[in-house]
């Protein structure tokens, strides 16, 4: 037996001859069974592949004697599980001809001089026991190189196109192939077969693929761009960067309060004006929480400046207590009883912050504000907080 080969059968992507078209092939048949005698017309292409019906009833059954001869371009052939006898000198002057691929079994009865002997014989691992038993009792098939044939196909996951350089039908094991991935606009390439990219590919991706002995499909998945949406309760809004992006990947989200607010926090518990989550498939993120600065009206006096006095005054004729819920009406905070007290000329104001979970007991904590805390500015008694959320309340004692 002449030297074992191995090469591959590439499914997708290469040229076929005008004669793929059925119509232009010349035959006779008896019954529904078709002998296939020449074609209507020349021949300059490199690849034939004989069809398995014509007029998608006649079954073509045998390729006749000097059918396709001297087909000087020709390099592959193409030949469906359907034929089952190649008759003399079928291919004879084919000096070009290198591969010809079966798609089935051995037909059954073949001519000593169907192929050029130099013809390299492929089948698929599927019937690879036909053929090898064919190679060993058969001096006809005996006298050919062959080889298994695997084959490679292409699989595209959403919007995007995958082209193979210089596609042809058979490679050897082990040669590389060029295979190019474009995305469609608004899309990205994130991943080639099971390895995803670092980044998403807004361009052309150029793949070398080097095959093997076995079938290899080379998939592409394509993911649209969406907008980031982001939304929000209260006075605020937030920036997106970038504004869109693809599902799995990184956005940075930055919260921009309003006129007298302040940023609460996000759906997920983040604190942080400044957020980076990963897109989700429904495009979006989160929701962004604000709440207004507290304004407590009090009937302090108008001056430019508040003395200890007044500021005694004002803690002991008005009951400063307020109530304040987060937006997701979890979280209740409650200022309250405030104390006064004035050390080394320092003026020291305290109130007692009441922060409770509804859904559990209540805790108090003790808020200390001093001089660089409280001032007395546009007849308003400016009350700087930073309760356990992070946030600073402003508190305004207008008179």
């Amino acid at each position: 037996m002449k030297r074992l080969l191995l090469c591959c059968l590439l499914g997708v992507g290469f040229h076929l001859s005008a004669a793929t078209d059925e119509a232009l092939f010349l035959y006779t048949n008896a019954g529904f069974a078709v002998t296939l005698t020449g074609l209507q017309e020349s021949f300059e292409e490199d690849t034939l592949t004989i069809p398995k019906k014509i007029n998608s009833a006649f079954i073509v059954r045998t390729i006749g004697e000097g059918a396709f001869a001297n087909l000087t371009t020709l390099k592959t052939v193409v030949i469906p599980n359907s034929v089952t006898r190649i008759n003399a000198g079928a291919f004879e002057g084919c000096t070009s001809l290198t591969y010809v691929h079966f798609e089935g079994t051995p037909p059954s009865k073949i001519d000593p001089t169907a192929f050029p002997s130099s013809c390299i014989i492929t089948y698929s691992s599927e019937y690879a026991s036909h053929w090898e038993d064919a190679f060993l009792s058969n001096e006809v098939w005996a006298q050919f190189n062959h080889c298994l044939h695997v084959t490679l196909t292409t699989e595209v996951n959403g919007n995007g196109t995958i082209r193979i350089e210089g596609a042809k039908p058979y490679y050897l094991e082990g040669e590389e192939v060029n295979v190019f991935l474009e995305p469609d606009d608004g899309s990205a390439l994130v991943a080639i077969n099971d390895a995803s990219l670092k980044s998403p590919a807004t361009s052309v991706v150029s793949h070398r693929q080097t095959l093997s002995d076995t079938d290899c499909v080379i998939t592409g998945t394509f993911k649209d761009f969406l907008p980031v949406v982001v939304n929000c309760v209260g006075n605020g809004s937030v920036t997106a960067e970038p504004s869109s992006a693809i599902a799995g990947y990184y956005v940075t989200l930055t919260a921009i309060p309003g006129d007298d607010a302040c940023f609460y926090k996000w759906t997920n518990g983040y604190m942080e004006d400044t957020v980076k989550l990963r897109m989700t498939e429904d495009a979006t993120l989160t929701t962004a929480y604000f709440v207004d600065r507290v304004i407590l009206t009090t009937y302090a006096q108008k001056n430019d400046f508040i003395t200890q006095e007044q500021l005694q005054e004002f803690v002991a004729d008005e009951i400063v207590s307020l109530e304040l819920y987060t937006p997701d009406l979890i979280r209740r905070i409650t200022l309250g009883m405030p104390t006064l007290s004035v050390t080394d000329d320092k003026t020291t104001l305290q109130f007692q912050l009441h922060e409770s979970d509804l859904t559990s007991n209540a805790t108090w904590e003790n808020i200390t504000l001093t001089d660089a805390d409280v001032n007395f500015s546009d007849n308003a008694l400016h009350l700087s907080l930073t309760p356990k959320e992070e946030r600073t309340l402003t508190v305004l004692a207008s008179p």
